[in-house]
């Protein structure tokens, strides 16, 4: 993403969980200026807050990055995708 300067979802998610024994999957990615404010954005859209929520869900694989200096995200931010499955 980081090197695309944009946000997308993973192309095909069940490639990245096949290794495992999942019959849930789904994904949330964002950027923001703090972790924190990340999370709130997250936890503040329905979509993502059922999948973070998701009784489903029971293992989650999270992947950060900070990017600095200027991005499609603003300034000196971080990008987040997280992969939940269960």
């Amino acid at each position: 993403m980081v090197r695309r300067d944009e946000l997308f979802d993973v192309p095909n998610l069940a490639a990245p969980l096949k290794p495992y024994h999942w019959t849930y999957g789904a994904e949330a990615v964002g950027c923001n200026g703090s972790l924190f404010r990340l999370h709130r954005m997250l936890l503040s859209d329905a979509i993502h807050r059922s999948i973070i929520l998701s009784e489903e869900a029971r293992r989650v694989g999270i992947g950060v990055t900070r990017v600095d200096g200027k991005s499609s995200c603003g300034r000196d931010t971080y990008w987040a995708t997280e992969i939940f499955y269960g």
